[in-house]
């Protein structure tokens, strides 16, 4: 799949890239079905769910799919998912966006983050984010780690006899927001446990099926 052009808009040069976020399109729809979310702040009109109604992308020119532009140009609101790509200071740069529009904003805010893991990232809380997190954990909550072995990129419109390929990148996913956010958006009960139970289920479930698929 050709997600990204390089060089100016228009040119006929295009490179095949990696997936610039490792969340997966199954992955997407476990986190968009457990929050009930329709918007993406960051995606391509070729990575974009069906059942996502905004969405803002890179570049200008994707306005011809529906497509937003300037997504860290403008505060975010309301519930919207999150998976920036695989450049760990830009991914702090969206967290850190993401935090700012929460504290500054009394509209409910939740913003759902699937932050990429590089592969010699620790295991357990000791990661590129861990000092934001931590810092602000009255408006942060760390859900899920899901170790990049355990997540498969199939190719789209492949033969059956193509292998999948396996990530580099893990993924942390992770929720910023209000208090408004968490109690509009959030479980009844508006804790942790509810959502961590939801998702490490049906990623779970999702990630050994994918296997045992392999």
């Amino acid at each position: 799949m050709l997600c990204h052009r390089h060089g100016a808009y228009g040119t006929k040069r295009k490179t095949p890239q990696a997936p610039s976020n490792p969340v997966t399109l199954e992955l997407k729809s476990q986190l968009m079905e457990t929050f009930q979310c329709t918007t993406e702040r960051m995606t391509t009109p070729f990575a974009v769910h069906h059942t996502t109604s905004k969405y803002w992308t890179e570049h200008p020119e994707d306005a011809a799919f529906g497509a937003n532009h300037g997504s860290l140009a403008i505060r975010w609101t309301d519930l919207s998912l999150v998976a920036p790509p695989c450049d760990i200071k830009q991914s702090q740069h969206t967290l850190a966006w993401a935090l700012q529009s929460a504290q500054h904003t009394k509209q409910a805010t939740l913003t759902i983050m699937a932050l990429p893991l590089p592969p010699n990232s620790r295991k357990g809380t000791d990661n590129p984010y861990s000092p934001t997190l931590q810092q602000h954990s009255g408006w942060c909550r760390r859900l899920i780690t899901i170790p990049r072995a355990t997540i498969c990129h199939t190719t789209p419109g492949t033969s059956p006899l193509q292998q999948v390929t396996l990530s580099k990148w893990g993924l942390l996913i992770v929720c910023i927001g209000n208090q408004a956010g968490y109690a509009t958006f959030g479980p009844k009960e508006s804790t942790n446990d509810e959502w961590m139970h939801l998702l490490t289920q049906k990623c779970t479930e999702h990630l050994e099926g994918q296997n045992g698929n392999k």
